[in-house]
């Protein structure tokens, strides 16, 4: 039996921070522009943006740096604050499925320990 999770940062119904969110900022680093990452995930610029603005309000800090176009077009750098929270989210994220997929194992081996002894293939 296989076991996926998606861990979601929010409060109440605004969900603000998760694998999206993250992926973004992986490629924002990678790329250093919102416009190369956003089209590396194929997602629109504006959406990309959005994705932001709603994570840094509703993580009350700056996660991206940025500034304005020119000549080479605009930058956008992560903040210390936006890279420590991203690789934060990512233990989080690791941990938790750890953690889920042993216990998954555990009922499991305690299922067909109480129900016949033996695992149906």
């Amino acid at each position: 039996m296989d076991l996926k999770l998606k861990i979601r940062l929010g409060k109440e119904d605004f969900l603000y921070f998760g694998p999206g969110v993250s992926e973004l900022l992986d490629n924002i680093e990678k790329y250093g522009s919102v416009s190369s990452a956003s089209q590396n995930m194929g997602l629109s610029y504006s959406k990309a943006w959005k994705m932001i603005r709603d994570s840094e309000n509703g993580l009350g800090c700056t996660l991206v740096e940025r500034s304005t176009g020119g000549k080479g077009g605009g930058k956008a750098l992560l903040t210390e604050k936006g890279r420590e929270i991203n690789k934060l989210f990512k233990t989080l994220e690791r941990d938790t499925n750890e953690y889920c997929k042993e216990r998954l194992e555990e009922l499991e081996a305690e299922y067909w320990k109480n129900h016949g002894g033996m695992k149906e293939e």
